[in-house]
């Protein structure tokens, strides 16, 4: 099961009414799979194999994400229970959020669960008795899970360079130890309360505890030639604390691992892990809090009773139940669990009974059922508000930008889950014809414009960073900007997604469509959006870690490109305000840049950079899906959501963007555990450099041989025409002698090239 599939089955449990004893033995189960994978890692790890740690990571936290939906469903009938385990619920959301997770912090999780899992026994103990015990030993896990996330939220997001880890990793060793040992001193206490009770069986052994504490102390080895080349420094100079007080040396460390020091990881480093800790704690619980009321409302909201509607045919999972009507009529056609988007099929359109042949699928049965319904309309009642979106919705053309608004995939079928999921995205004061009409039209149109504006953010940006490059006499901060100039001019390759397609913005010009109610419903969605983004990003256009993404992810789930150009917008409208002396809106306030510190510069780049990774994300997730599908590849890009993916996609083949991708991949392979042993991050990144242009040297090559092939046909063919000329005029033409192709040229020998 992927991770994807396990966090849909978990949010389903929650929701429903699951038999305590059956939920007990999947939690002991869970337990029991995890502590595998852990002796594994400990086992691999003692080998100094990194082989396969990331896969275990990620099925330790997919196990712990189905064992917390039987935990909640229990805990939540006690309340001091249930808070404890939605906390542990959104720090493990935040844990896999992530692109990469260290193995350190996720075997921690499964002490905290092994504690939280005794829910499972609350039923069977006499609660009147112990209720205020348990009460205080749960409100001590709850805070001490709160302090690991903040913990974990620190060193992913302020120590995320490779080298400030490794000069702090001994600070967090210490902290994850710590917080293993009180995890299980608190369990000892809960076992010893209800084990008065019950009899309290025990999943955890004292070698489980010892391999999680055994992981841990991996955590500031030097395993990677980097990391060794950085403890030699180390070493040479006495100890760590005489390193973190030279900025030379601190400057050569970083350099070995392919990063640039900034002011503000200098305060990092200098600065004690506690004290960090403090300066980030508010914020961090603010943001918890927040998140778990995202997640309970996740909880009620969520449908329950699954099985049984699987049971009892696939139109019952539509939620809606006008639609859930439509599916149910269409189950003769061979709709069932999931339909095509596209299939050419004669069939019946409305009540007339006017046959034809037409582009059919799922949107446009539905879109044929609004027609229907505003065609029967009663005279004598006043038109429905959303009767002008018929305007839109009987045009086939716009058709496959409705069903490709719905099909997450893009595999071309529309699934139940995947309608569900689209028609929960309706606003609350929108009608489903309005959700419709502004996925067919509304939401390109907007792309649009916003490509036009990001454009004009970007000049505007790059002006005042080639100035400021020019003044900069620091060589970080030279360095910091040439990076984010180079994201930069990336984002135009994804904004030129219209001259690619040629998309052309006149072509509705003949709809007669109210297009102030589609600016209405254009307005209110952005606006609805604006809110999502500001969580991610707050008022300085920043993202700190992959783990910020989260409520895109929640709004949005794996759909980068329904976010990513408003999103670059918003990011690059803040980031603009911020190296501003002058008010955006006052056109006659200076314009002149103010002085922006080369950790600013590093964390716009970074920004960029994390957002450029996940569009690219997405697009090879989608070539992987159709290149099974033996689809052209070219094809599917320019038509998939308007093509939106179709500029990044040819550059990404051409190479003209060959060295941000070269940056992006390499952030995508610290999913991969394939440290090295003989080369640097740098190096590595200048050898991907290298292999692109080989691969356009290769590709030039090719074109350039093939060329000669083509002449060489042509010449080879114009001979043999002469030839068969001269002998026909001889009476000697050859009839349907198979060494003649005429002109064709040489199949076998066009294969075998």
């Amino acid at each position: 099961m992927s991770l994807k599939e396990s966090v849909s089955l978990s949010q389903s449990f929650m929701a429903t009414n699951i038999d305590p004893a059956r939920a007990s033995q999947s939690m002991e189960d869970v337990l029991q799979k995890v502590n595998k994978l852990i002796a594994e890692e400990d086992a691999a790890s003692k080998r100094k194999s990194r082989e396969k740690t990331s896969q275990r990571t990620r099925k330790i936290l997919e196990y712990l994400q189905q064992g917390v939906a039987f935990a909640d469903a229990i805990a939540g009938m006690n309340d001091y229970a249930g808070v404890a385990v939605k906390t542990f619920a959104k720090l493990l959301e935040c844990e896999i959020a992530r692109r990469r997770n260290s193995e350190e912090f996720v075997v921690v999780y499964q002490a905290f669960a092994s504690t939280l899992f005794l829910v499972r026994y609350l039923e069977q103990a006499n609660m009147e008795d112990i209720r205020d015990q348990l009460e205080q030993y749960f409100d001590q896990m709850n805070t001490l899970m709160q302090d690991f996330g903040l913990s974990a939220e620190v060193y992913y997001t302020k120590c995320k360079q490779a080298f400030v880890r490794f000069l702090k990793a001994t600070a967090f060793e210490q902290e994850l130890k710590e917080f293993t040992e009180r995890a299980y001193d608190i369990q000892e206490k809960i076992r010893d309360c209800l084990g008065t009770y019950t009899a309290v069986t025990v999943t955890t052994t004292s070698e489980d505890v010892k391999r999680i504490l055994s992981i841990v102390s991996n955590l500031p080895e030097a395993t990677t030639k980097p990391e060794k080349d950085a403890e030699k420094i180390i070493q040479a100079a006495g100890d760590l604390d005489d390193v973190l007080t030279d900025d030379t040396k601190i400057a050569a460390i970083a350099k070995i691992f392919g990063d640039r020091v900034t002011s503000e990881t200098k305060v990092i480093l200098q600065q004690d892990l506690d004290e960090l800790l403090a300066i980030h704690r508010d914020g961090f619980i603010t943001r918890l809090d927040e998140a778990t009321v995202t997640i309970t409302a996740k909880i009620e909201g969520a449908q329950g009773e699954i099985m049984r509607k699987l049971n009892s045919g696939p139109h019952n999972l539509i939620d809606n139940e006008e639609f859930k009507k439509v599916w149910q009529d269409n189950v003769s056609n061979g709709w069932k669990a999931s339909v095509k988007c596209k299939l050419f099929v004669d069939g019946e359109f409305n009540r007339s009974h006017i046959s034809f042949l037409i582009l059919t699928s799922l949107f446009l049965e539905i879109c044929g059922h609004f027609r229907n319904a505003f065609s029967n309309q009663p005279e004598d009642e006043p038109l429905p508000r959303d009767n002008w979106t018929l305007a839109v919705l009987t045009y086939v053309m716009f058709h496959p930008a409705i069903g490709d608004a719905i099909d997450d995939d893009g595999s071309g079928y529309v699934s139940v889950r995947e309608f569900n999921k689209f028609l929960r995205q309706k606003p609350e004061n929108w009608t489903v014809p309005e959700l419709f009409a502004f996925w067919a039209l509304g939401w390109q149109e907007s792309i649009y414009n916003t490509c036009f504006e990001i454009n004009d953010l970007v000049w505007e940006i790059e002006e005042i960073a080639l100035e400021a490059k020019k003044a900069s006499s620091d060589e970080a901060t030279t360095e910091h900007i040439e990076a984010y100039l180079q994201v930069l001019d990336a984002l135009t390759d994804i904004t030129r997604w219209s001259h690619v397609t040629g998309y052309d913005q006149t072509f509705t010009v003949d709809v007669d469509y109210d297009a102030d109610e589609m600016e209405r419903l254009t307005e209110e969605y952005n606006a609805k959006n604006q809110e999502v983004f500001h969580h991610v990003t707050g008022d300085n256009g920043i993202i700190d870690a992959y783990s910020d993404l989260y409520y895109l992810n929640m709004r949005f789930d794996s759909r980068v490109e329904l976010w990513f150009v408003p999103m670059v917008y918003q990011v690059l409208k803040l980031q603009l305000n911020s190296i501003l002396l002058g008010p955006e809106d006052d056109e006659d306030a200076p314009r002149n840049a103010k002085h922006v510190t080369d950790y600013q510069w590093f964390q716009m780049d970074s920004t960029l950079e994390v957002l450029l990774c996940e569009f690219h994300s997405r697009m090879k997730t989608l070539l992987r899906g159709w290149r099974v599908q033996k689809l052209d590849s070219q094809l599917q890009v320019n038509s998939f959501f308007g093509g939106i993916f179709a500029g990044w996609f040819e550059g990404y083949i051409s190479g003209s963007n060959k060295k941000v991708i070269a940056r992006l991949e390499r952030l995508e392979d610290a999913d991969d555990d394939s440290d090295s042993e003989d080369a640097s991050p740098s190096e590595v990144s200048e050898l991907r450099v290298l292999v692109s242009e080989l691969q356009g040297s290769v590709e030039r090559l090719t074109g350039m041989v093939q060329s000669l092939l083509n002449k060489e046909d042509t010449s080879n063919s114009k001979t043999r025409q002469e030839a068969f000329q001269a002998d026909a005029e001889d009476g000697d033409a050859p009839q349907d002698d198979e060494n003649y192709d005429n002109g064709q040229g040489n199949d076998d020998y066009n294969d075998d090239y």
